[in-house]
């Protein structure tokens, strides 16, 4: 049986969506996309951030409530 191994440069042609890094919930140091489960650093546990839409948070909560009441609401997320 043969083996067989993926580059570690392969790029994934998986659509992330607004996801912009891994970012470590301990330290707060941030790394590339990619299969890493804890900070490299501290071993702390590596969360997904977001890149989301520019204003305040206020802002962004009254547009998400103006929207459809269903979960519809947070398709521009």
């Amino acid at each position: 049986m043969a083996v067989q191994t993926i580059a570690e440069n392969t790029t994934s042609s998986v659509d992330l969506g607004p996801a912009a890094a891994l970012s470590c919930r301990e330290c707060g140091e941030r790394f590339e996309l990619g299969p890493l489960f804890a900070c490299a650093s501290c071993f702390g546990p590596l969360e997904v951030a977001y890149d989301l839409p520019a204003g305040s948070p206020e802002e962004l909560k009254k547009r998400i409530e103006a929207g459809p009441n269903n979960i519809w609401r947070y398709a521009p997320l």
